[in-house]
């Protein structure tokens, strides 16, 4: 679930079960200009992306077999880049074999998987032996914007990446970059199909309880915690001391539907960061990446926004440099609504989901409904994570048009806190 951008929806976490061998293409653009730092100062990129920042999460654009542009958006948590099989039937691209595929919901699917991929960001190229070749409509659905593929490890692998969310820009460096320069922290990590950090959280009466916790970028809540972790650590017992009804939801994945619990922890630390009450997502998966034993849970955009982050898997190492906004408070969903776009326009947005014992519930929305309009405005004037905010601030009134079946309803509520 991404609760940071809407608490009760979920999204895709894919972990490839297959991993793709790249290898960066031949000539001086991908590894020409990379110098030694001087003391106090980066070395120089070899490409500085532009890159837009939309509903957390980084979108690229970049060419595939020489064809596109095409949208991607990087995720660090990804065993394998991929492509839709829309964009790969639009780069030439034919499927060649078979892989498997889970991520987070309960099950395991079979997908497609391509050979002899070439991809290029402004300068910067590489191939790929394999790429599996998925949909992404959970994905699209869910953000109100289609994506072409993901970019993951097998990327990440090759070069060093600076991700700075205030500047939207992602700077690439050779796999030699030294950081001597800047306020950052260095924070050790090791490699599953992103990068793991450890961190602590803290809950009401317990010592603080040390997690190793998957980075996962696109994932625009804080926390979100495994079920084995969960079950070991009694966290819903404990999360119920600081939110007496956690709202119960659902995560939706790859695999399909999980049961999960939105809450809070009292702190989560980060190196030297620590973060109070967070919004934290309890999952109680039965399968898929939420099931696992071998992480504690995942780490997301709403935490990762509030620093420049840099990737260095090379050096197996997380740098943090702290940037506006590192104290903002964390806020969630105020409605009960979960929203959803519809495709294939994505245009339309629909009610998913109404949570019992919520304002919009009290007001009477139905799942199935389609907004309309929202205070006065049209839907269309807003994008997906547009209207998520909306209904993000406490003490708003929010008058609301739906349509249900042929028929136009009026329902009207006030936001509040629900966790």
């Amino acid at each position: 679930m991404r609760p940071s951008r809407h608490p009760i929806l979920a999204f895709l976490i894919l972990l490839i079960s297959i991993t793709p061998c790249a290898v960066p293409a031949s000539g001086p653009e991908t590894r020409s200009g990379s110098t030694v730092a001087p003391e106090n100062e980066r070395p120089q990129p070899l490409e500085v992306l532009p890159f837009e920042l939309y509903d957390k999460r980084v979108w690229i654009s970049a060419k595939v077999n020489n064809k596109g542009p095409f949208d991607f958006q990087f995720d660090s948590a990804a065993g394998s880049s991929l492509l839709t099989p829309k964009a790969a039937v639009q780069a030439g691209i034919e499927a060649n074999a078979f892989a498997s595929a889970s991520g987070a919901g309960d099950a395991t699917i079979q997908v497609q998987v391509a050979s002899d991929v070439s991809f290029r960001f402004g300068r910067i190229s590489w191939a790929a032996q394999r790429i599996p070749l998925i949909p992404l409509d959970t994905i699209d659905e869910g953000t109100g914007r289609r994506a072409d593929g993901l970019i993951g490890k097998d990327f990440l692998d090759r070069f060093v990446f600076e991700i700075d969310y205030a500047n939207r820009t992602m700077s690439v460096y050779d796999p030699s970059f030294k950081y001597t320069g800047g306020a950052g922290v260095s924070l050790p990590i090791t490699l599953a199909e992103g990068p793991i950090i450890e961190a602590l959280i803290s809950v009401p009466g317990r010592d603080p309880i040390r997690c190793r916790l998957l980075v996962d970028a696109p994932f625009t809540g804080s926390l979100t915690f495994a079920r084995p972790f969960i079950e070991k650590n009694r966290l819903l017992d404990a999360a119920k001391e600081l939110t007496p009804k956690l709202l119960k939801t659902a995560l939706r994945g790859v695999g399909g539907e999980s049961v999960m619990y939105m809450g809070r922890v009292q702190s989560l630390k980060v190196g030297p960061y620590s973060f109070e009450k967070p919004v934290a997502g309890f999952c109680l998966a039965e399968g898929g990446t939420l099931a696992r034993s071998d992480i504690d849970g995942l780490l997301g955009a709403e935490i990762l926004r509030r620093f420049r982050v840099i990737f260095d898997f090379p050096h197996l190492r997380m740098i943090l440099e702290p940037a506006e906004g590192l104290t903002d408070a964390f806020e969630s969903d105020m409605s009960g609504l979960e929203i959803r776009s519809v495709a294939p326009e994505l245009k339309t947005f629909t009610v998913r989901r109404v949570y019992e014992g919520t304002p919009a519930a009290e007001a009477g929305v139905r799942v199935g409904d389609s907004i309309t309009v929202i205070n006065g405005w049209p839907v269309q004037d807003f994008t997906l994570p547009e209207i998520r905010q909306i209904l993000r601030v406490p003490g708003r009134e929010i008058r609301m048009r739906v349509l249900r079946g042929q028929e136009q309803k009026v329902v009207s509520f006030v936001l509040r806190r629900l966790i």
